[in-house]
């Protein structure tokens, strides 16, 4: 396997991660926002979890568990990227639906100031 073909399963397994963890009975949607500097060096995760509503519930995080399993997979994913001779991205963001359905975005950027890795999405 590739390290472009590699790619999909990293993407699939975060989003099974996040769609596994505990969550209320009634949810919309959990968002994993990944932001890591261009240099590696500095990485930073937010979590979002969405009532029905689509009020933000406070305070909830994954187990602790699924959230070093996010990072290492997230971490992955960056160095995969580069080694199929995609851009560097900065930001990754997954958001996955109550049905399973899930998108991913990203943001590309070289310029990065301190303090930009832990600004609101």
């Amino acid at each position: 396997m590739n390290a472009f073909s590699s790619l999909d399963p990293v993407v699939t397994d975060l989003a099974q991660t996040l769609l596994r963890a505990p969550k209320p009975a009634r949810w919309q949607s959990v968002r994993l926002l990944t932001r890591i500097t261009p240099d590696g060096s500095t990485a930073s995760q937010a979590f979002e979890l969405l009532e029905p509503s689509g009020q933000p519930v406070q305070g909830w995080y994954p187990a602790d568990a699924a959230i070093d399993h996010l990072y290492t997979q997230a971490r992955q994913h960056w160095a995969l990227a580069q080694q199929a001779g995609q851009a560097k991205w900065y930001g990754m963001a997954i958001t996955v639906q109550q049905d399973g359905r899930f998108n991913v975005d990203f943001e590309y950027r070289d310029d990065y100031r301190e303090g930009d890795i832990s600004r609101s999405a």
